[in-house]
């Protein structure tokens, strides 16, 4: 089970990395509606990532309550939401105020 956990993670990282480096020249969307996470601005992801924090919430809920792994695998899984956010979130903050920085400065010159 664990080898096809990782098979999985590994190939949503690939597409991942293959969208992320799709998109890296794109113009970056800040105002409007847009599906796709990669097309945003840094001020847009890091809003979006908050706005996701009731659904990790959920989902630590509905794996403890619901979990048939034992009480290692379930810990692990839960940790691994709760830092995988926490370091989005604060990535996606500080890359928010750095291009929100350069912006200014930019406009200063």
């Amino acid at each position: 089970m664990l080898v096809e956990i990782m098979l999985v993670v590994g190939i949503a990282l690939l597409i991942m990395t293959a969208v992320t480096y799709a998109y890296k020249d794109e113009e970056k969307v800040d105002k409007g509606f847009t599906l796709n996470y990669h097309r945003l601005s840094y001020r847009r992801k890091f809003k979006r990532t908050l706005w996701m924090t009731p659904v990790i919430i959920f989902l630590l809920v509905f794996i403890l309550r619901l979990s048939i792994w034992g009480v290692a695998i379930d810990i692990l899984v839960i940790s691994m939401l709760i830092i995988s956010h926490v370091v989005q979130l604060i990535y996606t903050y500080m890359k928010w105020k750095k291009t929100e920085s350069e912006g200014h400065e930019l406009n200063h010159e």
